[in-house]
């Protein structure tokens, strides 16, 4: 797969592929929201939100955009259908 040159442009819609919870592999579109301070670890970093819903077993998960390209990749998600890479 091909990195993409650029960051996603707000409200672009994302594509995160995986396993989650262990099951079979599934795709997970939605839009991307903003970037934001990781709130985890307390880490000076900045990561991508993404409006959609990531389960335990999608950390690692590439998300992409609509030419396939990868933007990121998810590591974590909160309980209200928001993913983060």
């Amino acid at each position: 797969m091909k990195l993409a040159d650029a960051a996603p442009e707000i409200g672009e819609i994302l594509t995160i592929a995986g396993y989650p919870k262990g099951e079979e592999l599934t795709l997970t579109v939605g839009p991307f929201v903003s970037v934001v301070p990781d709130e985890l670890d307390d880490a000076p970093d900045l990561v991508m939100q993404i409006q959609a819903e990531s389960h335990h077993g999608n950390s690692g998960s590439p998300v992409a955009n609509a030419d396939g390209e990868i933007v990121g990749v998810l590591y974590a998600s909160d309980d209200v259908r928001t993913s983060f890479a």
